[in-house]
């Protein structure tokens, strides 16, 4: 676990309660200020509990 980034995926889920699906994290904006180069896709989902965010989960898959 840890913190999320203000310019990044989990932050991003959490304010817009909506899923993001990013395919190519090497190119996506939301990752251009990432602490170390990421590669491959990432899905974002809002964890939603009586209309309030709780938590966000990503699911990832590098490329080898």
């Amino acid at each position: 676990m840890s913190l999320p980034r203000p310019d990044g995926l989990t932050k991003t889920v959490a304010s817009q309660k909506q899923m993001v699906i990013v395919e190519d994290m090497e190119k996506h904006p939301l990752f251009k200020n990432a602490p170390r180069p990421r590669s491959g896709s990432i899905i974002g989902i809002p964890l939603i509990m009586n209309g309030l965010v709780v938590g966000v989960m990503n699911l990832v898959r590098t490329h080898v």
